[in-house]
């Protein structure tokens, strides 16, 4: 691979591990040690990995939440947005919301303005 010099990163086996990794480095940078009020958002579609990346960075199952999606099966961005500010209102700490570039159950890919319309 040609990349530039001052280049870093991580490259792994394979979509689990880069997703397990993603989730841990996101769960280290917005929650640092205390995970009880951690919550992690993804559609009912994505695949498999994405809930147990999750539940390995020691985010409980309680907090995977599943946004509602469309009629074309895609992730409803509103939806999305107000299930986070719930959340936040009732104390937790929203740090992840899982979109999807395809899935393997239907095919369909997120709305592009999913992740930009979340509360941050």
């Amino acid at each position: 691979m040609r990349l530039p010099k001052n280049s870093s990163g991580l490259l792994t086996t394979g979509g689990s591990l880069a997703t397990i990794s993603a989730t841990v480095a996101a769960r280290h940078s917005r929650l640092g040690e205390d995970l009880a009020a951690g919550a992690v958002y993804t559609v009912a579609f994505a695949h498999h990995s994405l809930a147990g990346a999750t539940r390995l960075a020691g985010i409980r199952a309680a907090r995977i939440r599943t946004v509602p999606h469309s009629l074309d099966l895609r992730m409803d961005p509103g939806a999305a947005a107000a299930m986070i500010r719930a959340d936040r209102d009732a104390g937790l700490r929203s740090f992840l919301l899982m979109a999807t570039a395809g899935t393997t159950h239907t095919g369909t890919i997120a709305a592009s303005n999913a992740p930009s319309t979340a509360p941050r």
